[in-house]
């Protein structure tokens, strides 16, 4: 995999940007910051999901 640390590194902040959403949930965070955090987690997700489709095919993907 040719983007395995960049991927690993999203992931992990998406991790970060959850137990951020978590703690102001528990403590009762204004709506704006829990959006804004939201939309960042959604903007992670996203980029490790076009990393994802750059990596080149293997030839098992190609036959399924």
């Amino acid at each position: 995999m040719q983007h395995r640390e960049i991927i690993t590194r999203k992931l992990e902040m998406t991790e970060g940007k959850i137990s951020q959403l978590e703690s102001l949930l528990s403590r009762g965070g204004s709506q704006s910051d829990f959006r804004e955090l939201l939309n960042q987690t959604k903007d992670l997700i996203q980029d490790v999901k076009d990393y994802v489709q750059r990596e080149p095919r293997t030839s098992g993907e190609f036959n399924q």
